[in-house]
């Protein structure tokens, strides 16, 4: 079972942090179920609490899964790997303390330190995805079908302890 903890939707919001457009994310994630599906893995769709704009209610159904709308922190655990789109989210730290395999998809928006990458590729896996100038994130299907076969276990917990220590 995979879950994908997806991240905000901005059109309703102010925000200082860099962003994809809501047009492009909801792409990303149609294409990322839709894979996700062909595979044959089951799917929860775990959508931000705080949601305005958002994709349709039966959105995971249509794609033969679920969606959850309890907090994270009482749901990851349904899951056998965690799909990771935002790295400032709550949900990101929290879930990478949960022990549960993950990965971060990087859509490129955040620069981490070398430490902290290299603390974060100990801990889950981290597959790019660029959004391009055609307004399209760009993804490696097949890397990331086999980091979700793959995912690194969590032994790891230096990105935690050294980021992220409230949740640990």
């Amino acid at each position: 079972t995979i879950m994908l903890i997806s991240s905000w939707y901005f059109t309703d919001l102010v925000t200082h942090q860099a962003f994809i457009s809501d047009i492009a994310y909801l792409d990303f994630e149609v294409r990322l179920l839709a894979h996700l599906q062909d595979w044959g893995h089951e799917i929860i769709y775990k959508p931000h609490p705080l949601l305005v704009t958002r994709p349709p209610a039966d959105f995971a159904a249509r794609f033969g899964g679920r969606e959850e709308s309890r907090p994270s922190e009482q749901v990851i655990y349904d899951a056998d790997v965690l799909i990771l789109p935002d790295p400032s989210s709550t949900a990101f730290a929290t879930s990478l303390a949960s022990g549960i395999p993950a990965v971060f998809i990087d859509f490129g928006l955040f620069v981490h330190t070398n430490a902290a990458l290299t603390a974060l590729k100990k801990r889950c896996a981290i597959i790019r995805a660029p959004c391009g100038s055609d307004q399209r994130v760009s993804i490696d299907w097949n890397a990331l079908r086999y980091a979700i076969t793959d995912a690194p276990s969590p032994g790891s917990g230096d990105y935690i302890r050294l980021f992220h220590r409230h949740v640990g």
